[in-house]
């Protein structure tokens, strides 16, 4: 099963055990971004004089992404990147979490907090990362690390996410942050940049 990127960054930012890297305002954030750039690479939308511009409505077969598509064919007018950031980050994550636990690729665990607060977790099966994390976690390292990798465009927008949100910790353990340098270009720096201010923003 091909992953989208909004589920490939969804398992980077959970722990095995299913407890989430991060608030979950950042993580609505992160994975709204990841559908922009998901639209992006399938030529869905791109960014046109600063604008987020809906290029092609038809469903690439990702259905988080494809209502975050449905979302942006449908609104009036089109919007600066962080602002489409911000309309697409409603909720952005349950929907992939459900996705994720429908494939069988984590579980969902609810239980109660002192009997009565409801607390859900999502742990991998038997406690072991997902091999398509594992590999992609590979290349995203080689991308950061490696000044002969030639990182394809998911792997560079995987990496751009997780840096904008400032999760190089969970994303690259032991390396520290200024030796982090991702190669960006177009469409994903552009993005990178709004999910990055979408994200300051709610805290300031």
């Amino acid at each position: 099963m091909t992953m989208s990127l909004a589920e490939e960054l969804v398992l980077i930012a959970y722990d095995t055990d299913g407890t989430a890297w991060g608030t979950g305002t950042a993580v609505n954030f992160a994975v709204a971004g990841a559908h922009l750039m998901e639209l992006a690479l399938a030529g869905r939308i791109a960014v046109h004089d600063g604008r987020v511009t809906v290029l092609d409505p038809t469903p690439t077969g990702s259905p988080p992404a494809d209502t975050a598509l449905a979302t942006l064919t449908a609104d009036p007018a089109p919007r600066r990147p962080k602002d489409a950031v911000n309309l697409l980050s409603k909720k952005a994550l349950q929907p992939v979490l459900d996705r994720l636990v429908e494939t069988g690729v984590v579980e969902r665990h609810d239980r109660k907090v002192l009997l009565v607060v409801p607390f859900t977790r999502y742990p991998s099966p038997g406690g072991v990362e997902p091999a398509a994390e594992t590999a992609r976690r590979r290349l995203m390292h080689a991308a950061v690390t490696d000044p002969h990798a030639t990182p394809d465009d998911r792997t560079q927008a995987l990496v751009a996410l997780v840096t904008a949100a400032d999760w190089h910790r969970r994303a690259f353990p032991g390396l520290p942050k200024h030796t982090i340098k991702p190669r960006f270009t177009g469409v994903i720096e552009d993005l990178r940049t709004a999910v990055k201010n979408a994200i300051a923003d709610t805290y300031t």
